[in-house]
This record gives C-alpha cells, structure tokens and sequence, in this order.
C-alpha cells in the first residue's frame, strides 16, 4: 500500500506539471499575439505618419511655389510701376522745358 500513496503523488505531481505547461504554453501564446499586435500598430502609425509627412512635404513644394510666383508677380508690378514714374517724370521734365522755352520765348518778345 506505500505503493499507492506514491503512486498518487506521482500523478498529481505528472498532472499538476501538465497544466503548469499548458498555462506557460498559453501565456507564451497570448505574449505572441500581443508582440504582433503592437508590431502591427507600430507598423500602422509609421505608416500614417509617413502619409502625413508626403502630405506636408507636398503642402510646402505647393505653397513655395506660390509664393515665388507672387514674388516674381510683385518685382513685375514694381518694375512696371517704376517704368511709369519715370515715362511721367521724363514726360513732366519734357512739358518744363517746353514751357521753359515757351516762356523765354515769350519775354524776349516783349522786349
């Protein structure tokens, strides 16, 4: 009968060992599908924020380049503006010196 006892022992020791394995098995597991999972994620966000970084790097191409279009717009207007001042001020010089003539002409008249 010492054989029994023993015998028992021995079998709930072998069944205890079995579930401690097949707990550690289903932690190992679960550990597993949580790795994927956060690698997914991380995977996911990268690819998002890569997304939004071609998005932003688009945004500012497109909006350099607008401004450089309305910079070159402007020096266009400024050189255009100051062509005209200087077409009205060679004009206004021009109408002075007739006028100059105009009047010099008139005063020797009347002497």
């Amino acid at each position: 009968m010492d054989h029994q006892p023993e015998s028992q022992d021995l079998y709930l020791a072998q069944t205890e060992n079995r579930h401690l394995k097949e707990a550690i098995s289903a932690l190992r597991e679960e550990l597993e599908k949580m790795r994927i999972s956060s690698e997914a994620g991380i995977q996911n966000a990268m690819v998002a924020a890569n997304s939004e970084i071609v998005q932003l790097k688009s945004t500012i191409a497109a909006l350099r380049d607008e401004l450089e279009w309305t910079l070159v717009q402007c020096e266009e207007k400024i050189q255009k503006m100051e062509q005209m001042a200087r077409d009205e001020m060679n004009q206004m010089q021009q109408t002075v010196k007739t006028l100059r003539e105009q009047l010099e002409k008139y005063e020797r008249e009347q002497k």
